[in-house]
């Protein structure tokens, strides 16, 4: 499950009302993670935040230069999530700018992808679940789509989310949320590991972080 609003490349694996026991959460600062640079895709400079060398999955930001042209740069047996921060990337034949999204299934290996001003990107390149239902990629422009009180207004009131993606045979889910400010979030427990990126804002994450 991915969260991309409001946490700094934010891990929760399950906390608890006590200190929590392993797995647990972390919470990274970007500016704190130096630059790597990968083959799948050249030329470009990315802060990794979560990456298995066995299983191959990754979660980082992405910084795409200038008047680049390359590949999503998959794995064949690997789902791909693609969120667009800032500037202009062009995913086969769609454009993408600020606020663009993208999820590409098991198999889509080798999508052309571009930039020509450059982009700064969320990547996150996950194992295929077998009970995951969605076969066809899903291209999105998060801006289109209106803000949804969350569920459980009453508790969590001030709370506002943006569905990107909701897999029914899964339940994977990436999402957007906004929190107004003075919001205050009770304990959550989490059966499935999240992960979240904080775009503008601050924010403090409980604390058992």
């Amino acid at each position: 499950m991915r969260l991309i609003v409001s946490l700094c490349a934010l891990t929760i694996a399950a906390c608890a009302s006590k200190a929590p026991t392993v797995p647990y959460p972390a919470n990274i600062r970007s500016e704190d993670i130096p630059d790597s640079f990968l083959a799948a895709l050249p030329d470009t400079r990315s802060k990794v935040f979560r990456s298995d060398s066995q299983s191959r999955r990754k979660s980082m930001l992405l910084q795409l230069p200038t008047d680049w042209s390359s590949t999503t740069g998959a794995a064949p047996d690997k789902t791909l999530e693609l969120y667009v921060l800032t500037g202009d990337v062009k995913l086969g034949e769609f454009e993408l700018g600020p606020g663009g999204y993208a999820y590409l299934p098991s198999g889509s290996l080798g999508v052309n992808m571009s930039s020509t001003g450059g982009a700064m990107m969320l990547y996150f390149l996950d194992d295929v679940l077998d009970t995951a239902v969605i076969e066809t990629p899903i291209i999105s422009n998060s801006d289109l789509l209106e803000w949804q009180p969350m569920a459980d207004d009453v508790l969590n009131f001030g709370i506002s989310e943006k569905e990107l993606r909701y897999d029914p045979g899964s339940g994977a889910r990436t999402w957007l949320r906004k929190i107004e400010p003075g919001t205050s979030i009770g304990w959550e427990y989490a059966t499935a590991t999240q992960e979240g990126f904080l775009i503008s804002g601050e924010y403090t994450h409980a604390e058992c972080v």
